[in-house]
């Protein structure tokens, strides 16, 4: 039987949601600046956590992002902007070239964000094996 490769990395920071790209007058596009500098933190803390050769193969990844509950809010779930789909995008392009070759090995995603009293970014990968 073949040994599934397995990894977890926790990031002890608030998550960050993937910013629209902007346009200029002149209709050339940029990103924005807090999701430029979101992606170049995230990768330093993953290079840092994550000592193993890039999963090159198909994978399954389960995300958890950990969001500070304002004072003010007494409901259980995080039902509020931003967007899960908009915080794992910025962890799928955030793991290229540092956990995984490219997001498009990621064949399953599970996603979930939640309250927490400290920010943070839980990521867990599975290889997938024939």
């Amino acid at each position: 039987m073949v040994a599934m490769r397995t990894a977890k990395i926790f990031i002890n920071q608030d998550p960050v949601a993937k910013g629209r790209a902007k346009f200029t007058k002149a209709g050339f596009a940029f990103t924005p600046a807090k999701t430029r500098a979101s992606e170049v933190s995230l990768k330093s803390e993953m290079k840092a956590k994550f000592q193993q050769p890039l999963f090159d193969g198909p994978i399954k990844v389960k995300m958890y992002f950990g969001i500070p509950r304002p004072k003010t809010v007494k409901r259980k779930y995080p039902c509020v902007k931003p967007d899960a789909d908009n915080f794992a995008k910025q962890i799928c392009d955030a793991g290229n070239g540092t956990l995984w070759v490219d997001d498009y090995l990621i064949i399953t995603l599970h996603v979930e964000k939640r309250y927490a009293e400290q920010g943070f970014i839980e990521i867990h990968i599975e290889e997938i094996c024939d």
